[in-house]
C-alpha cells in the first residue's frame, strides 16, 4: 500500500488548490478560500499555515471583515521567498525566464540553440539555468521550481519527450539528463510534460508544448 505516499500527494494537490484562488483574487480569507476549495475549514487552516511557514503565502494588511463571520486576515501569494525558471526549448533558441509567483518576469535570457542533439541542448540549459539561479540567489530568493517546454509531443506522466520532428528527438528522457548536469538534481525540481503553466505568457511560445512547474 501506498497511503503515505498518496497522503503527502492529495497534501500537494489541495496546496496548489489553495493558492490558485490566492493569485487570482489577493487578500482572500481562510473563511472564503474553505467556501471556494470545497475544503474543510480544518484542512484549509493548516494547509494555510503550512504555506505561511514555508513561504508560499503571507499574511498582509489589517484584518477586514469579508461577510463570512469574524474579521480575517487577508491572505497574498509570498513573492519575497521564492520564485520559479521556465525553459523553452525552440528549433533555434534557448530562452530562460525567472518569474515570481505572480508570474512577474525577474530575469529573461535567449541564447542560439548550438546543437540539436540531446546531450548538447541539456548542457546548454544546464549553464543557463545555473546563471538564472544565480540571479535568483543574488536577490535573496529560493528556486522552487522549473519547467522545460519542447516543441514536440511529450509523455504526461513521464516527462519523455515521444517526438520532436524538428529537433529530430524520438523518445528522449529528457529530466535526467537535465537534473544530472545542473545543480538542481532533485528530480521532484524539474517538469517536463503538456500542461502549460502560468508563465507561458511570459516565455514559452505557441508551439511549445510547455512544462509545469514543480508544485508546492
Amino acid at each position: 500500500m501506498k497511503t503515505k505516499g498518496d497522503q503527502q500527494l492529495v497534501k500537494r494537490i489541495n496546496r496548489s488548490v489553495l493558492l490558485r484562488p490566492v493569485r487570482a483574487q489577493p487578500g482572500l480569507s481562510r473563511a472564503r478560500l474553505a467556501a471556494e476549495s470545497g475544503l474543510t475549514k480544518s484542512t484549509v487552516s493548516l494547509l494555510v499555515r503550512e504555506l505561511l511557514d514555508d513561504g508560499w503565502l503571507e499574511e498582509a494588511g489589517a484584518s477586514v471583515a469579508d461577510g463570512m463571520g469574524r474579521p480575517s486576515t487577508p491572505l497574498h501569494i509570498n513573492v519575497g521567498v521564492r520564485a520559479l525558471v521556465g525553459v523553452e526549448i525552440a528549433i533555434e533558441v534557448l530562452r530562460v525566464v525567472c518569474v515570481s509567483l505572480q508570474g512577474d518576469v525577474l530575469h529573461s535570457d535567449a541564447q542560439p540553440l548550438a546543437d540539436h542533439t540531446p546531450a548538447v541542448v541539456c548542457a546548454q540549459v544546464a549553464r543557463m539555468v545555473a546563471a538564472a539561479h544565480r540571479h535568483l540567489l543574488a536577490s535573496g530568493l529560493r528556486l522552487s521550481g522549473i519547467g522545460v517546454g519542447v516543441p514536440g509531443a511529450v509523455h504526461d506522466a513521464t516527462g519523455v519527450v515521444r517526438f520532436a520532428p524538428n529537433l529530430g528527438w524520438r523518445d528522449v528522457d529528457l529530466l535526467p539528463q537535465l537534473s544530472g548536469r545542473s545543480r538542481a538534481k532533485r528530480s521532484r525540481m524539474w517538469r517536463c510534460n503538456c500542461r502549460t503553466m502560468p508563465m507561458r505568457r511570459c516565455s514559452a511560445s505557441s508551439s511549445s508544448r510547455t512544462a509545469r512547474a514543480r508544485t508546492p
